[in-house]
């Protein structure tokens, strides 16, 4: 049953605030991730979309050429517009060099489960870093006081020992505890809340289109054991990549599970023998497995060389529960798969003083 569209067909829209009932253009500067990134209203709008730049000979990864071309149809689409900020005044008054769009739906439109998805095509050039994303209601996005203590904690109940661990640095212990019976007005006591993130995609591209690419990914807290996570760029322990098909698959490890990561986890896209393959293999994010305290479950999509040229259809499907399951798939294909079981408890023990009481570190 269809809850909810928008289908930015009706041109030069207003999203500032208070001018739409779903949609809000922030008007504040981005303090996150060393963003130069000032956020105002006027860099989004609605328009008819009616082609691209697209390149000549996209089988050709060194042919740089590119021609405008229309589309059959052309189509209602949300633009963001990123410029340089020129008036040395305003520059020195927002801290930031350059101006940019974010449209965010919170206190606005809010679920618990479901499926979302969205039509997108992203920016030619190196350095953005556009995204789709959910984010819990109770933070807000790029209002860094919101968010502390809560981005991105996914833990409800009560575990007095996880409490007593200490925080890594660079991150806030839970706010609103399983352990707290007053946790403040309009919250229930002894139940942990917090502000997921969810990411339907994060997007890279370059100069020419060539080797773009996506993540999709699920950011929680509180982290696993130390003991699970891989060493950057290396496959987590249990996975295999096919040398033929190129597509990845995960067997549990047999006794030490050391560098496995998460368990339960499914990869997709497409075999790289398909003669007519829309979803290149799947791999997981290498680069990233989250700051200290925090884990990035994610997976990524590479390369894709007309992320600029056409839309993609992202989707997410969130279903809750002890057999529930966040899967995400690009262009109706199966991406990546994170599935309730994949959530549990992740314990690691070793031998205490005494022979019968071993000693354990885990995460609820």
């Amino acid at each position: 049953m269809l809850i909810f569209s928008d289908e930015f067909n009706t041109p030069g829209r207003s999203l500032a605030n208070g001018d739409d009932k779903r949609w809000t253009a922030l008007n504040v500067s981005d303090d996150t991730n060393f963003s130069p990134m000032r956020y105002v209203p006027e860099a989004v709008t609605t328009v008819i979309d009616e082609g691209a730049m697209m390149r000549l000979n996209a089988s050709n990864e060194s042919d740089t050429r590119m021609e405008w071309v229309a589309y059959d149809e052309p189509k209602g689409a949300l633009r963001f517009t990123t410029d340089n900020i020129t008036d040395p005044e305003y520059a020195k008054a927002v801290n930031k060099t350059y101006t940019g769009g974010m449209v965010q739906s919170w206190n606005k439109f809010c679920f618990t489960g479901g499926v979302v998805e969205i039509s997108a095509k992203f920016p030619l050039g190196n350095g953005f870093w556009p995204a789709l994303w959910l984010f819990g209601n109770l933070g807000r996005a790029v209002y860094e006081t919101s968010n502390e203590g809560l981005w991105p904690y996914s833990f409800e109940e009560c575990d007095p020992v996880w409490e007593m661990y200490p925080t890594p640095k660079t991150h806030k212990k839970q706010r609103i505890s399983g352990c707290n019976p007053n946790p403040g007005p309009g919250l229930h006591p002894f139940q942990g809340r917090g502000a997921t993130e969810i990411d339907l995609a994060e997007v890279g591209n370059t100069d020419w289109g060539n080797g773009g690419f996506v993540f999709n990914s699920l950011q929680i807290s509180p982290s696993v054991p130390e003991y699970f996570r891989p060493a950057m760029m290396d496959l987590p322990e249990g996975w295999s990549v096919d040398k033929t098909s190129k597509l990845v698959t995960y067997a549990l490890p047999e006794g030490d599970r050391s560098k496995s990561w998460y368990r339960d986890l499914r990869l997709g896209g497409q075999p790289a023998t398909d003669p007519d393959i829309k979803v290149p293999p799947v791999g997981p994010n290498l680069h990233w497995y989250g700051p200290p305290g925090v884990d990035a479950v994610s997976a990524g999509v590479w390369p894709l060389n007309d992320l600029a040229e056409r839309y993609r259809t992202f989707r997410v499907e969130w279903q809750d529960g002890d057999e529930g399951y966040i899967r995400w798939f690009l262009e109706g294909v199966f991406v990546f798969e994170v599935k309730a079981s994949s959530l549990g408890r992740y314990a690691v023990c070793t031998q205490g003083p005494s022979d019968r009481e071993p000693q354990c570190q885990h995460v609820p």
